[in-house]
């Protein structure tokens, strides 16, 4: 009824949809296209059967029009003979129709591309399907309200949509499972002080007072003076030891006097 009321001409009355369908005629050559020109050499072999060809190839055209298109005398239209099976006669249409009946077709309901292009293709001969679609994509219409899309575009629901393109609902999905949290690592040093600062010794490697200890206790300087030796060996084992509440591999590097004392029985 909308249609009846307010005639609606998306493309004829679009001066530029003309142009540009023009210009795509033009860079897109098909075969199936049928000039007006051509149109005319077959109408006459077939409007008249006693015309007689004056060369080879005026045969080949007779004998190709005669089997493939018919002329209605009544209502002035060529019809493209149906093949077997293949539905009825459909009315030939020449390149500068195109627009026009593409026009007259799709908006007795602004069908989409492949309801207007079934629609095209049952009735009309020399149109195919990318010259439906390029004007429909040009139809104002259809640009406000796109209720029909081609398969394959078709408009997703409100749902789908917002999941879609919700980052948040995207981000819960890709989130990895929490690791649990991490217990530090709890040390406990016990620290003494060296009985005296008399048995001074070099720092062999400059690295580890506990590797250079254990090296003084075993010199041979050490052996010589017992009364050193005796004098350390009385000291009290458990001013020497350090205890861990876990096992580490590496030992205090304190230069000072107050250092952690090794196990010398390792």
């Amino acid at each position: 009824m909308k249609s009846e009321l307010h005639p609606y001409f998306p493309f004829s009355r679009s001066p530029h949809v003309v142009e540009e369908f023009h210009e795509y005629l033009k860079s897109t050559p098909n075969k199936k296209h049928i000039s007006r020109e051509e149109k005319f050499k077959l109408v006459a072999w077939l409007a008249d059967p006693t015309a007689k060809p004056t060369c080879q190839k005026d045969y080949s055209r007779r004998n190709y029009a005669q089997k493939t298109y018919r002329w209605d005398e009544n209502t002035q239209e060529l019809f493209a003979i149906a093949k077997k099976d293949k539905g009825g006669d459909r009315i030939v249409i020449t390149e500068d129709e195109i627009l026009r009946v593409v026009e007259s077709v799709h908006t007795k309901d602004h069908g989409g591309w492949d309801a207007t292009w079934e629609n095209v293709s049952k009735k009309y001969c020399g149109i195919v399907r990318s010259d439906v679609i390029f004007l429909i994509k040009r139809c104002g219409m259809c640009q406000v309200d796109p209720r029909k899309r081609a398969k394959g575009v078709q408009a997703e629901s409100p749902g789908s949509a917002e999941a879609e393109a919700s980052p948040s609902a995207s981000a819960e999905a890709e989130a990895p499972a929490p690791s649990p949290p991490m217990t530090p690592l709890a040390f406990n040093f016990e620290f003494h002080e060296f009985p005296s600062d008399e048995y001074l010794y070099d720092d062999l490697d400059g690295q580890n007072e506990g590797n250079d200890a254990i090296q003084f206790w075993q010199a041979e300087g050490w052996e010589q003076d017992g009364w050193l030796k005796d004098m350390m060996m009385s000291i009290d084992p458990s001013l020497l030891s350090l205890s861990y509440d876990f096992l580490m591999g590496e030992d205090s590097g304190s230069s000072s006097n107050a250092y952690g004392g090794y196990d010398f029985g390792r």
